[in-house]
């Protein structure tokens, strides 16, 4: 997140499961609003049997669907870069 906007965007995340979600949470944008919004962004999930995590997106009904652009990984960083550079603009826009 740029510096510039941390006074208006936030990123939060929680565990359920062997999952994990990342929110995106917006600041107030009109005077008559008092409290941030928050929307889920991506979901991060485990399979313990394999060893491996998946990267899910969220479509607009909240249904979460596999990014079919990454395979498993063993280690989360792959999933985290590809959130970064978001090359279908499926997560940020």
């Amino acid at each position: 997140m740029k510096p510039q906007f941390a006074d208006k965007i936030r990123l939060s995340y929680t565990f359920r499961g062997n999952s994990v979600t990342i929110w995106e949470n917006r600041a107030p944008w009109t005077s008559s609003m008092t409290i941030w919004t928050t929307s889920a962004v991506a979901q991060l999930r485990y399979n313990p049997k394999a060893q491996t995590w998946m990267l899910y997106c969220r479509d607009r009904n909240g249904r979460w669907h596999k990014d079919e652009n990454l395979a498993p990984v063993k280690n989360i960083d792959p999933i985290l870069a590809e959130l970064d550079s978001d090359p279908t603009g499926i997560y940020w826009g």
